[in-house]
């Protein structure tokens, strides 16, 4: 709730802007992305309990006029959990380590909307193949154990606002709060995965280079 506020705010005060100069045109290239990194954990003498998370997403965008343009996307991140208990059987110590990896790649197009000559909205439509995987691991002592290993292919449809900011003729930032999906595909042998939803706490920041 207070990310969508925040950004509800940002888009106020950008839409008090008057409109002037635009910020793209015909035959301009944008390649922008965003980098995500995220750590937190617990612990005392009784164990320690840890969450990761690392993200890229680079992209490319072609203008075919001054407010639309079309693209790629490339996308990766890796979250993971992990536990830590010492002394779980006798002197043993027993840990576990739950990691997601997941892989995205398609095409977009993007409306730009300019609220002045600096702040601009832009709507990102996207579409393209996602592929997860999990790899869980128990350790007691010396020994491994790898518990799971799921697998999901799907294919992704997603629609994100954002707000925009040009620093100067060349590098832009954006900032985004969550969007629409729907997703349709496999989560394994015979196992149907589906999903049509609105997300309003993924918190996105990237920047731009316009050449």
């Amino acid at each position: 709730m207070k990310k969508t506020f925040i950004l509800s705010v940002i888009f106020a005060v950008a839409a008090v802007c008057s409109v002037s100069a635009q910020s793209f045109s015909k035959g301009d290239m944008l390649l922008k992305g965003s980098i995500g990194l995220n750590t937190s954990g617990i612990g005392n003498k009784d164990g320690k309990a840890s969450q990761n998370l690392i993200s890229i997403a680079p992209e490319f965008e072609y203008f075919l006029n001054d407010r639309l343009s079309v693209g790629g996307t490339l996308g990766y991140s890796n979250q993971w959990t992990g536990e830590k208990i010492p002394n779980f059987s006798g002197d043993q110590t027993y840990k576990t380590r739950v990691g997601t990896h997941v892989f995205t790649i398609g095409a977009n197009i993007n409306y730009y909307l300019p609220l002045s000559d600096r702040f601009f909205v832009s709507f990102e439509g996207f579409l393209g193949y996602q592929g997860r995987a999990d790899r869980d691991v128990e350790i007691l002592g010396g020994n491994k154990t790898k518990v799971t290993a799921n697998q999901m292919d799907v294919a992704l449809l997603t629609v994100a606002p954002a707000i925009n900011c040009r620093i100067n003729d060349h590098w832009i930032v954006n900032a985004s709060i969550g969007g629409f999906y729907a997703l349709a595909g496999s989560a394994g042998e015979k196992i149907a995965a589906y999903g049509v939803g609105v997300d309003f706490g993924t918190f996105t920041f990237g920047i731009g280079y316009k050449f």
